[in-house]
């Protein structure tokens, strides 16, 4: 998975790149993850790799934001037409409204032109265009989580014939929680 998600990194950088090279223009980042960690550090490292593999002449441009302060920065930049070539931000409804007002660019036609859209896990398509309630990708997944369910083995092998343990005993608390 996180190669397929390096891939898609790598393929809308290097499309922006393009634009950036016939346009003479630096390509944006505005992040929640600091450059030199996490997602930023994938961003920052694969734009630094393609200047140095590529083409000399790309020039990008790293902005941090607080998660606090993400959806205000956005709108004020959106309203003065002056939105990032890249930016985090929270799928579902926040992302629906700079889609209704055209300020983000409608993904899965990049990816089909760029000729990867296979790329794309089938889970994290369904699960983002069902929170936006399109059928294209207007954002990139950048990783699924897998979440930890733990339980009591004691209480769990209890046969379902038999009743729950009296009110007040430590499986009766996790069996009804």
């Amino acid at each position: 998975m996180k190669r397929r998600v390096l891939a898609l990194v790598l393929a809308l950088t290097l499309a922006l790149s393009m634009c950036a090279v016939a346009q003479a223009k630096t390509i944006s980042f505005l992040s929640i993850w600091a450059e030199d960690y996490d997602n930023g550090k994938i961003l920052t490292d694969l734009s630094k790799q393609y200047k140095e593999e590529v083409n000399p002449d790309f020039e990008f441009e790293f902005e941090l934001v607080s998660s606090d302060n993400l959806q205000q920065k956005v709108a004020t930049l959106a309203v003065s037409n002056d939105l990032p070539d890249v930016f985090a931000y929270e799928s579902g409804t926040p992302l629906k409204t700079l889609i209704e007002n055209d300020y983000v660019l409608n993904v899965s036609e990049a990816l089909r032109e760029l000729g990867v859209d296979n790329l794309v896990d089938a889970g994290a398509y369904a699960f983002l265009t069902s929170l936006i309630g399109t059928e294209d990708l207007y954002d990139l997944p950048l990783g699924l989580n897998i979440e930890g369910f733990w339980y009591n083995r004691r209480c769990s092998s209890r046969p379902a014939s038999r009743p729950l343990p009296p009110p007040g005993t430590s499986c009766s608390r996790t069996a009804r929680s």
